[in-house]
């Protein structure tokens, strides 16, 4: 009997460490940090997962692409073992392939230092700069957003300059010591459309372009009134272009969660859309899913928030 027992015992601890908390005994996170809701403003309804950094016990992790041979899935799983999941969501853009199992990233893209896309973003018919937002994850955990248009990135550690303005646009030495300063630093890197920064809409609507209307779904980071930093995913249900939906947006940001914004960048619902959110519990919380009914098995690369 007393054998049994032992056995029962480290079945149940291999469980309970490899997986979000089920018990209900230890919450997976606190929520006084993280809280979902569904919230109605000016007639159209906001699903929302708040989050905030003060404390540094909400962090993110950005897994770019397949990495020594493993798939986004498989790294994710070996990653997660022992860690309280909040949510995972599909990131940034792909090329124009409709198979998401061969499309190719968008963008500068770097993952945990190693180099995946070494190119910034252009438009391949103007020749144009496109998505404007830099998105930075640090290897403990933490997110910084550049606008490139300002073509003023600082950087600190790692071999840069702590007193340069970084232009990664503008210049060709800039961008190589940026790519040398992520792979020193381990830091992870994608590019994405800047919808909104410092409380402005980035974009003008364009009566020549029918942007497709969809579900849509943003990360915005940005400061409370009383000044905690503050992470949200916001998912829109109602179908909408992404001008109307990220204008749509901000105002709810702005005037229902007082939130003065720094960034809000667009997350992929496309063929990718992969989300999936979860309770302080450790259960699914469907009150976001997936459009198209993707899994985690199609994912091209994935935003991750845990707590620690």
């Amino acid at each position: 009997m007393k054998f049994f027992k032992i056995i029962f015992l480290s079945v149940t601890v291999l469980v309970c460490s490899s997986s979000n908390n089920l018990s209900g005994l230890v919450p997976a996170y606190d929520s006084e940090y993280v809280q979902a809701s569904s919230i109605t403003h000016n007639g159209e309804q906001y699903k929302v997962i708040s989050m905030k950094r003060s404390g540094k016990r909400v962090r993110a992790k950005y897994f770019a692409y397949k990495l020594n041979g493993q798939e986004i899935h498989q790294r994710y799983n070996n990653w997660k073992t022992g860690k309280d999941i909040i949510l995972y969501t599909s990131g940034t853009y792909m090329d124009v392939s409709f198979d998401a199992k061969t499309a190719e990233l968008k963008g500068l893209t770097v993952d945990n230092g190693k180099i995946v896309s070494e190119k910034l973003e252009v438009n391949k018919f103007s020749g144009k700069d496109e998505m404007d937002a830099l998105v930075i994850v640090y290897p403990h955990g933490g997110i910084a957003v550049s606008n490139l248009k300002e073509r003023n990135l600082k950087l600190s550690g790692g071999g840069a300059n702590p007193n340069k303005f970084y232009d990664l646009r503008g210049s060709s030495q800039d961008l190589n010591k940026f790519k040398e300063w992520a792979k020193s630093e381990r830091a992870t890197v994608f590019q994405t459309h800047l919808l909104a920064w410092k409380d402005k809409l980035q974009f003008e609507y364009n009566h020549g372009t029918k942007s497709a209307a969809r579900e849509r779904r943003f990360l915005a980071i940005g400061t409370a009134p009383n000044g905690d930093v503050m992470h949200y995913i916001v998912h829109k249900p109602k179908h909408a272009s992404l001008y109307e939906a990220s204008k749509k947006v901000l105002n709810f940001l702005n005037e229902r969660k007082r939130l003065k914004v720094l960034a809000l960048l667009n997350l992929d619902t496309g063929i990718q859309d992969v989300v999936k959110i979860y309770t302080k519990s450790g259960a699914v919380n469907n009150m976001i899913t997936s459009t198209n009914n993707q899994t985690i098995y199609n994912a091209r690369n994935l935003l991750v928030y845990y707590f620690e």
